[in-house]
């Protein structure tokens, strides 16, 4: 799967469906999920996603939550906050 010039191996991800997205990339751990407790997205036709992603020495490199239009505008915004977009 490629997103933002990142090519993540069928191997590495756990889950992925419209409502979450489990992987690993690059020594970190990428957890997307609209299934969160942050309330609902301030603009219609947008969904809240919790995005984490945290490196195998346990520091988070991304920690928030934001609306999106889909999961893979979401993933794209955890590969921007932890610096490991290609694509610019």
């Amino acid at each position: 799967m490629k997103i933002a010039g990142c090519i993540f191996r069928k191997s590495e991800i756990r889950e992925y469906t419209r409502a979450t997205f489990l992987a690993h990339y690059k020594k970190r751990e990428f957890y997307i999920t609209s299934n969160q407790g942050y309330g609902k997205a301030k603009e219609p036709g947008k969904t809240r996603f919790y995005l984490s992603v945290m490196g195998d020495d346990g520091i988070y490199d991304v920690d928030y939550y934001d609306d999106f239009n889909n999961i893979e505008e979401a993933i794209e915004a955890a590969l921007k906050g932890a610096c490991l977009n290609k694509e610019e």
